[in-house]
């Protein structure tokens, strides 16, 4: 039987607990500190400068390295909270809980960090980057201009892919600083009670898809910052639009934070956004897209102190969209200014039928209730101003005055 504790016990127990507490403190200070450092590290090297070493060809894999370098450095500041039990639990399905000790301040950080790490966890499972050629994205930001059927998204090719920008694009940040929009990643959720909860693009249960945007951009102090923006995209409905998706983004606005007073800025910066993104998820799911895996060089693994190389982490899966058809694009358009405007003594041609390339929808299959997306031509007249690889791409053009569902006709 013990004996009962005197007070100098319960007062060297206390000192104890005081003393361990302290000590804790301390390795936390420590660790806090030390990111600090490796954030003041990254707010001095901005996407320009990570990028003007680099070809467009290698930008992709530069900006993707770029966020995961953000990421991995708000990585340790959530765990050194201790919320990363959090980001586990709802990467792998379960509803996002809120500890109880978590003071109303911290909230909204709390959950944008903690959703931000369980989208991060998802797309680590496979590590896919679809790096978009900036003059194939051009032509896709005016390609989108019809209601989309969701269902077209089951087609998608890659599972809970980064998409990101070699050139990065200027946009505005939801309070309407100046930015530059990187990529975003995709994900899935599923509604389980009346929540929504994170899954894969690919799982049967999705109800609809999650777009997380990362933006760099300077913050007060002019220091740099990487702002992150989640929206859904309400794939579950049989058909809906780009504004659709802004209205569904403002009515549960998933960052958990309150909205600016300006809600036109918002609305705006959404929609420029989301549009951006649909374009390059619609032309994935198009019958025949332009895209090639490309291999990336991975340095030898290092040595630690014990002689034993240290564990590698797992490789990217890059993908290359638009690197074919995008540039031979550009090229046809500066070719087709030049015969529209020819010099003195050169011959005119035809100008081409249509004004720009675009998507369309048809429906096929068993009762025509499967929808499928095409790429159509930009120029049909003119498709031999393509030339070279790009002619080898299947590009569809449509016959004129045949009829679509609803009696419509093609132009």
């Amino acid at each position: 039987m013990r004996e009962p504790k005197t007070p100098a016990d319960a007062a060297f127990d206390e000192l104890a607990r005081f003393g361990a507490a302290h000590f804790a403190d301390q390795a936390k200070a420590a660790e806090l500190a030390e990111i600090e450092r490796t954030v003041d590290v990254l707010r001095s090297r901005s996407i320009e400068s990570a990028l003007s070493r680099g070809s467009l060809t290698d930008r992709g894999a530069v900006v993707a390295n770029h966020v995961e370098m953000w990421l991995e450095a708000d990585q340790s500041a959530v765990r050194a909270r201790g919320w990363w039990p959090q980001v586990a639990k709802v990467a792998e399905g379960e509803q996002l809980q809120r500890p109880p000790e978590l003071r109303d301040k911290e909230w909204p950080q709390f959950m944008t960090s903690v959703m931000s790490h369980a989208i991060r966890k998802v797309w680590t499972r496979r590590k896919i980057v679809h790096a978009v050629n900036p003059e194939m994205l051009s032509t896709l930001e005016h390609s989108l201009s019809e209601a989309m059927p969701g269902s077209l998204f089951a087609k998608q090719p890659y599972t809970d892919p980064l998409v990101v920008f070699p050139e990065p694009l200027p946009v505005h940040t939801l309070d309407g600083a100046p930015g530059k929009l990187v990529g975003f990643n995709v994900v899935g959720c599923r509604t389980e009670g009346g929540r929504l909860a994170l899954c894969s693009t690919h799982d049967p249960l999705r109800a609809e898809l999650w777009l997380n945007f990362f933006v760099e951009r300077r913050d007060n102090l002019g220091l740099l910052d990487m702002q992150q923006t989640r929206v859904r995209i309400p794939v579950g409905q049989a058909m809906f639009t780009v504004d659709d998706a802004v209205e569904q983004s403002l009515q549960g606005f998933l960052m958990g934070v309150p909205i600016p007073s300006d809600a036109s800025q918002v609305q705006e910066t959404l929609r420029g956004m989301i549009r951006t993104a649909l374009s390059v998820l619609v032309y994935l799911c198009t019958t025949e897209p332009d895209v090639a895996k490309v291999p990336i060089r991975h340095r030898a693994p290092k040595k630690n102190k014990r002689g034993k190389k240290e564990k590698q982490p797992k490789p990217l899966q890059l993908y290359h969209l638009g690197y074919v058809l995008g540039p031979a694009l550009g090229v046809a358009r500066r070719r087709y200014e030049q015969v529209r405007h020819p010099g003195p003594g050169e011959g005119r041609r035809q100008p081409p039928h249509q004004r720009r390339a675009h998507m369309r929808l048809f429906w096929v299959g068993p009762g025509r209730q499967e929808p499928e997306m095409k790429f159509i031509a930009p120029y049909e007249v003119s498709l031999d101003l393509l030339g070279g690889e790009a002619a080898k791409l299947r590009v569809h053009a449509v016959a004129p005055n045949k009829r679509q569902r609803g009696g419509r006709k093609r132009r």
